[in-house]
């Protein structure tokens, strides 16, 4: 296996997260990854090697899942795109796939991901980049505080503040 072969494969419990947050299925979530390693490996020649590696190989596993979602919508299932649009907040907004019989709890559960999506846009960056992490991506502390060259408790610190904001923000949201 070659180098660039054995750096994707290090992307892969990354990319079974991200997808994981944005289909909420463990074995949608591994086939996302492993298209998404992939697809990266046959384009490894449009690769830069000064980029970052972690977005790029998340953007591929977003189209990956957005061609994923097209095609599972165009065989007459119902199923939201929104999520993936949001990647502002990086919340995924994808209904359960039985949702389509119950408009009125599609639209409450949109809000309130809606509103959580907006309450994560208001903290500050060092808030939103440990949050999306931790609680999104669900990320081990230690790999966050490497990541982000801070201690480990700095990232539980601003973990335990960004929880904090979020439930006040919400609060008034109410």
């Amino acid at each position: 296996m070659d180098r660039f072969a054995q750096a994707l494969e290090l992307q892969r419990p990354r990319l079974r997260r991200l997808a994981m947050g944005w289909t909420r299925d463990t074995d949608e979530a591994e086939d996302i990854a492993q298209e998404a390693i992939l697809r990266a490996y046959r384009k490894r020649d449009q690769f830069q090697p000064e980029t970052n590696m972690n977005a790029w190989t998340a953007v591929i596993a977003r189209n990956v899942a957005i061609n994923r979602f097209r095609r599972f919508h165009r065989s007459n299932e119902t199923l939201s795109l929104d999520g993936l649009s949001d990647t502002e907040s990086g919340v995924a907004m994808v209904p359960d796939k039985d949702e389509s019989r119950h408009p009125e709890r599609v639209f409450w559960k949109r809000e309130a991901e809606n509103r959580i999506a907006r309450a994560i846009g208001e903290l500050s960056p060092e808030h939103q980049q440990v949050i999306r992490r931790a609680a999104i991506e669900d990320r081990p502390y230690d790999e966050i505080a490497k990541e982000l060259n801070i201690p480990i408790g700095t990232v539980r610190s601003r973990l335990f503040r960004a929880r904090e904001n979020l439930r006040q923000q919400m609060a008034t949201m109410n």
